[in-house]
């Protein structure tokens, strides 16, 4: 099964910011904005289909506690945009995975920020934080500095993000170096 990250690949046709998202290449990038507008939704879909598209890539989805990921991103990318059956697609871990197979070898691995020694020893090609706004900006800065391209499976390496940043001067709003979207309801 060989999906084109290009062309959005199995269906899949991100809209708006979310598009924008999906197919921006630059190094830091974050989808905001209010719940049910498919920011997470977009942005593990853009994960999964880099996971097709370029064999042995290294992924990591990422929140701030790994209890809060298991109950909450992992359910979304297990039972909606992977299928819950799999497609090929592995959990090892049980219930509680620490990563996600895929037949070209790529893997997603899961990692809470309680628990951020797993991602500070990886080379990772993309790193996707859930809920951004709770990480610190010297967390982002820890996963940027592993998302440098080391891991050298996708051209573009990268950190993306979805948030709903609480205020104005929130350091998401205010850092120059990130490429900020919205995430409006239609």
């Amino acid at each position: 099964m060989q999906y084109k990250i290009e062309e959005g690949g199995a269906g899949f046709r991100p809209y708006g910011g979310a598009a924008k998202a999906f197919y921006c290449r630059e190094p830091e990038v974050i989808l905001a904005g209010p719940a049910e507008t498919g920011k997470t939704y977009s942005l593990l879909h853009k994960i999964h289909l880099l996971c097709w598209t370029y064999p042995n890539l290294q992924a990591a989805i990422v929140r701030k506690t790994y209890k809060s990921l298991v109950s909450t991103v992992l359910q979304t990318y297990w039972h909606k945009v992977v299928g819950g059956s799999g497609n090929g697609v592995h959990p090892f871990g049980g219930e509680r995975p620490e990563w996600f197979g895929y037949p070209t070898n790529s893997r997603i691995w899961c990692v809470g920020m309680d628990n951020a020694d797993k991602v500070l020893s990886g080379e990772w090609d993309i790193i996707f934080t859930n809920q951004t706004e709770e990480l610190s900006q010297a967390e982002w800065e820890i996963l940027l500095s592993r998302c440098t391209g080391r891991a050298g499976h996708l051209p573009w390496p990268q950190l993306i993000g979805d948030c709903n940043p609480s205020y104005p001067h929130h350091w998401i709003r205010t850092r120059q170096t990130l490429t900020l979207y919205e995430s409006r309801h239609n």
